[in-house]
């Protein structure tokens, strides 16, 4: 069961997904995966590191757009900044954006909490 797993709380507005999309350097044809929230170990994002770094072995085509901040200090972001070099899918990477334009423009959303 995924509670509420249809996101539809993103507010109306003129901006289409393709022009969020093009705002964010994402291609039509790129599968955006999105992690949003703040950024801590207990919410699992070296675990989607290592989820993209399969898929982007499988197909050049996924991005993960991570848009938040550390929570409580810069050493777990170094470790997952670290994983991402280490991995070589540093083109594949989005980060450090405001909120909307990057869910409107994903095609995945990994909601890390309620």
């Amino acid at each position: 069961m995924v509670p509420f797993g249809i996101n539809n709380t993103v507010r109306n507005s003129k901006i289409s997904t393709a022009d969020a999309r093009r705002h964010l350097g994402l291609l039509v044809t790129d599968r955006a995966l999105l992690f949003f929230g703040q950024i801590a170990p207990y919410k699992g994002l070296h675990y989607l590191i290592s989820a993209c770094t399969e898929l982007t072995r499988r197909s050049s085509n996924y991005r993960l757009v991570i848009a938040g901040k550390p929570k409580w200090n810069e050493h777990y972001w170094n470790e997952v900044k670290k994983a991402i070099t280490d991995s070589g899918i540093e083109k594949h990477i989005v980060s450090g954006l405001g909120l909307f334009r990057t869910t409107k423009s994903s095609s995945i959303l990994k909601r890390p909490t309620f």
